[in-house]
């Protein structure tokens, strides 16, 4: 470092000089400052301070140290790749980008596109404040692991859209289940709750004060599994609703409305329990 110092004078010596001559004359406080023997050291400390600064700041623009985006309550898009839910490398904060952030939390709007690879619904307790498949294409495929629970819903979102040709696998008809969590009713309109023809596993609606709307017909995926519902309003929307059963017998407030709906249960023993 001594070397880089001592070569970095000389290179600037024709231009420093005459400054450093005229403060010295200028500025009472700058030619104190000179005539202290432990100058030159303070000066080398602060070049070598600043050579590793430039350094390390530089570095953050080198490929594959990019930050990642950790905070909560954004859009988050599966990648191109695809992956586990579980997995950071999964997940980007644009359509078709980098992996740049942390697999989704509650507080996260999450989006399959045509941008989107395949994805499996695999460990831990995965989380959305919204998912939309909307335009997630024919030929993908989303993967609902067996006894994985998905939770969708917070304190201000909580819609769920299944539409599309692609394809939803069931690890188990019987344990991979959706909980719908949101503690908010949408103004009162309710969240938009769209299965797009798939075949869906156990359901559980439970968010204290939230609310759900059908926006087309249901049919679960097994007539040992249905709905349980424990909490908050939900909304059948005159829609064709097969299930295995249907449960709530709980004390807290909660309602069911069916308009025109047209309800059908197949659990062997009975299927209604309020």
């Amino acid at each position: 470092m001594r070397r880089i110092y001592r070569g970095a004078r000389r290179r600037l010596k024709t231009i420093s000089d005459p400054l450093h001559l005229k403060l010295m004359q200028k500025s009472r406080l700058y030619c104190r400052w000179h005539q202290n023997p432990h100058h030159r050291k303070v000066h080398l400390g602060v070049l070598i301070i600043s050579i590793f600064a430039l350094a390390i700041g530089f570095s953050q623009f080198l490929p594959g140290n990019q930050s990642v985006a950790h905070a909560a309550g954004i859009t988050k898009y599966a990648r191109a790749v695809g992956g586990n839910w579980s997995a950071n490398a999964t997940w980007s904060t644009t359509s078709g980008g980098v992996a740049d952030t942390v697999a989704p939390t509650s507080a996260d709007d999450v989006v399959f596109d045509a941008n989107s690879g395949s994805v499996t619904i695999d460990s831990g307790t995965p989380a959305a404040r919204s998912l939309d498949l909307s335009l997630y294409p024919a030929g993908k495929v989303l993967t609902h692991a067996a006894g994985i629970t998905l939770s969708v819903g917070d304190a201000s979102g909580g819609a769920l859209n299944f539409t599309g040709a692609w394809t939803y696998t069931l690890g188990d008809p019987s344990s991979s289940g959706i909980s719908f969590v949101s503690t908010a009713n949408n103004a009162g309109a309710g969240w938009n709750i769209t299965w797009g023809g798939k075949l869906i596993g156990p359901l559980i609606f439970s968010g204290v004060g939230g609310g759900w709307k059908f926006q087309d017909n249901l049919t679960t995926a097994s007539n040992t599994r249905g709905i349980v519902h424990t909490a908050g309003t939900l909304d059948f929307n005159g829609k064709t609703v097969s299930m295995g059963y249907y449960q709530s017998n709980s004390s807290t407030a909660r309602t069911l409305t069916l308009g025109s709906a047209s309800v059908t249960v197949s659990y062997p023993n009975g299927g209604v329990y309020v």
